[in-house]
Parts: structure tokens; sequence; C-alpha cells
């Protein structure tokens, strides 16, 4: 009895969380009040805020393997992607895949899971670079 009892307060209590969801989303749609549409435009700055913030710290992160006297694995840039690429055009000449396996510091996080990911060009072009270079690949 106290199960069955559970088991209704539980689907009592997500039907009115879904009306809920419901309610706010149409008054977010039609505008009815300025609340629900005011909460998405400050949600929104936030997103662009943080997005100027990720290109303003400006740093970049050489993710390639190791090659002696040009680059350092895990090698952090004190630049903008752009600017790094820039400085090492003699290195990019040598080893052309250098160019995709420098990131900006906003992708980083997800860029380190691609270059360990079979199949990603990140993967795939520090296979390459391990390969010209004559080592092991990952």
């Amino acid at each position: 009895m106290e199960l069955e009892e559970a088991a209704e307060n539980v689907q009592t209590e997500e039907t009115e969380a879904t009306e809920e969801r419901t309610a706010s989303t149409d008054t977010a749609v039609t505008g009815d009040t300025g609340t629900a549409s005011a909460e998405l435009e400050q949600e929104a700055e936030v997103v662009a805020a943080s997005e100027d913030e990720a290109a303003a710290v400006g740093f970049s992160v050489y993710l390639g393997p190791s090659v002696r006297g040009l680059l350092k694995q895990n090698q952090i840039y004190n630049a903008p992607k752009a600017q790094v690429l820039g400085s090492l055009e003699t290195v990019i000449a040598q080893y052309p895949q250098v160019r995709h396996l420098i990131v900006a510091g906003n992708k980083l996080a997800e860029s380190r899971v691609l270059v360990k990911t079979a199949g990603s060009l990140l993967y795939v072009q520090n296979q390459k670079m391990c390969k010209q270079l004559g080592g092991k690949t990952i």
C-alpha cells in the first residue's frame, strides 16, 4: 500500500513539474510576461560574455608530440591561435599537421579528448605527426 502511495506521489510531482515547464515555455514564447523573455536575454548575454572572455584570454596549446628543439607536447603559448600560427610558419612548412594540433584555450578541454578519439581530425593529424617523426602512435 505504501509503495502505491509513493508511486502516486512521484507521478503527481512529475506531472506538476511538466506543467510548470510548459507554462514557463508558453510564457516565453507568447511574451505574456516580460520576466521569462528577460531571463532568456540575460542567459544569452552571459553566453556571449563567456565567448568574448574566452577570446580575450588568448592562450593556445600545442597538443601534438614533441619535436626536438622546436615544439614540446602540451606547450602553452600566451597568444591567440592565429598569432601562434603566424610565428610558427617555418615549423608548419616542415610539419603541416602542427596547424591542426595548436588549439585555442577555450577549446582545450574538448580538444584533449579529440586527440585521443579515433577518427577525429586531431587524432588523425596527431598520428600523422607521430609517424613523420618516427615515434610511437597513440
